[in-house]
């Protein structure tokens, strides 16, 4: 049927792959440019992997996946953004010039942080060129340490609007200088301990009432767990002028003031969500807030120490978040046409 040229109703609404290839620092990086199947809304959004490297689509490692054979985050996440309109572009932080790039991820090629940062920058170009983006319509989706460069490349970025952060690492100082790493983790921990009375790891009513002021529920969820706890102890630290900070490095909570506005999504049961609440303390206009209840740090299914794909209904925020942001800034900046197949 295809053969003779007639029309395939399924192929039509699938979103279409063109493999883009880009360079930073001498190396190439391969990357995957997800086309809308319909019209394109002249934004793009970039996926940007976590830890200090990733694979085209965030596979889970064989040995602690649920699932081995699915699709990468990333790959879900890009369909869906691509579903609302989007030209979306996701990359592998592994050169193709590695020599150990296939063994990943038993090995990889360390990368600095000002590398990724560069690779970031680079694929941002990448994006806005092959897409045809115009103007500051690009949106960034980055997990853990990728929320964290996200902000920091995306701020100030001409091309750059708001930034989605997966539970976002590394976004906010949990100590005021460097040597005390884990300054309000540790603060957390002893008043976790001294007001649990029933030790289920959580500070019910009459537990946190009983722990001080100033405690907040952060998630909306019952109890207050550790991270709530750390969260509550550094934005009262830094409310009093008391968080005198003499770590002078490149922090996101310094400068996610110049995004147009930042999304976080934490799991309810990630010690990293404080990232979140401090984050928004920072910039208490531009950054948003939601945690799903039952999830970790990979925000998504784990079972026996085994680890699903990102869950659906994280999936869900972030792409309609991405398609708010791109509504409100329609009666300024006209959509294009794009789709399947289409030279962006």
């Amino acid at each position: 049927m295809l053969a003779l040229g007639l029309f395939d109703p399924v192929a039509a609404f699938e979103p279409a792959e063109e493999k883009v290839a880009f360079s930073s620092g001498g190396l190439t990086f391969e990357s995957r440019l997800t086309v809308p199947p319909a019209r394109a809304n002249g934004w793009g959004v970039l996926l940007v992997g976590g830890g200090l490297a990733n694979d085209l689509d965030w596979r889970i490692p064989p040995a602690v996946a649920l699932d081995p054979a699915g699709p990468g985050d990333a790959a879900v996440l890009a369909e869906a953004l691509a579903a609302k309109g989007f030209h979306v572009l996701r990359w592998s932080t592994l050169a193709v010039e590695d020599p150990i790039r296939d063994a990943y991820p038993e090995r990889a090629a360390p990368r600095t942080e000002e590398e990724l940062l560069a690779q970031t920058a680079a694929a941002i170009e990448a994006l806005a060129l092959r897409a045809g983006i115009e103007g500051r319509r690009v949106l960034l989706v980055g997990y853990s340490l990728g929320a964290r460069r996200g902000i920091l490349a995306g701020a100030g970025h001409p091309r750059v609007h708001g930034v989605c952060c997966l539970a976002g690492a590394g976004l906010a100082r949990l100590a005021a200088d460097r040597e005390g790493a884990t300054e309000l983790r540790a603060r957390a921990k002893e008043l976790l301990a001294a007001s649990d009375a029933n030790g289920d790891g959580v500070l019910d009513g009459e537990e946190a009432a009983g722990a001080g002021n100033g405690l907040s529920d952060h998630d909306g969820f019952p109890g207050l767990r550790e991270w709530e706890l750390a969260a509550s102890l550094g934005i009262a630290l830094r409310s009093s002028g008391a968080w005198r900070v003499t770590d002078p490095g490149a922090w996101p909570e310094d400068r996610v003031g110049e995004l147009a506005e930042v999304f976080y999504i934490g799991g309810a049961h990630d010690w990293q969500s404080q990232q979140g609440a401090l984050l928004r303390h920072a910039a208490p206009g531009k950054v948003r807030l939601a945690y799903v209840d039952g999830l970790g740090h990979t925000l998504g299914g784990e079972v026996d120490g085994k680890f699903g794909r990102i869950s659906s209904e994280v999936v869900q925020r972030v792409s309609e978040w991405a398609r708010s942001v791109a509504e409100e800034g329609a009666d300024r900046e006209p959509p294009v046409e794009g789709g399947r197949g289409a030279s962006p």
